[in-house]
């Protein structure tokens, strides 16, 4: 009974550690991630540990307070694969997705939307937008909260956007709003 006690917890973390997702060539094969956590935004996430995080002032008609912003290196300057966080102070779902819209755009002129869709058939479900500018390929993914909600940009140039897909997958699955 003892050896069972043993060799049980084992076996199930070797199978758990085994069907860890794998990423594709050029998004880091061993990604080693940092938690996060924001008390400020009450947010948690997970991000490959050599982002390098910084806060940013969202733009003055803002509807969130501060956002915060990591970027990592792809392969060679001047290509970032980089990723914001901005609270939104709008309770209903609708107006949390005109407002975060809206407030991309200022901070991104030219912005054009290519999809908007709700990531589940839930009436509070998250919302996907994929669209871009001259220069870049962007997710956003918008996670209403109790006091709010969360838009969370994933970027790239557009020739690394399918490579770190994947990663912008697990990153969106770990977010977790604290409070």
């Amino acid at each position: 009974m003892r050896l069972k006690a043993v060799f049980l917890p084992l076996i199930l973390l070797l199978l758990t550690v085994g069907c860890a997702p794998k990423l594709p060539e050029g998004a880091g094969h061993d990604v080693r991630k940092k938690l996060y956590y924001d008390a400020n935004l009450a947010f948690s996430v997970a991000i490959p540990e050599e982002w390098q995080r910084s806060f940013i002032s969202p733009p003055s008609l803002s509807p969130a307070s501060y956002a915060v912003f990591w970027r990592g290196q792809i392969e060679q300057q001047p290509r970032y694969v980089e990723m914001h966080v901005a609270r939104l102070n709008v309770h209903d779902q609708e107006e949390l997705r005109s407002a975060a819209l809206e407030d991309f755009g200022q901070a991104h002129p030219g912005f054009t939307v290519t999809s908007n869709r709700p990531l589940s058939e839930e009436p509070d479900a998250p919302a996907l937008i994929l669209g871009h500018t001259s220069s870049r390929l962007f997710q956003l993914v918008l996670i209403p909260a109790r006091g709010g909600g969360f838009r969370i940009d994933l970027s790239t140039p557009p020739e690394d956007f399918e490579t770190y897909q994947p990663l912008f997958d697990l990153i969106v699955g770990s977010f977790q709003p604290i409070r």
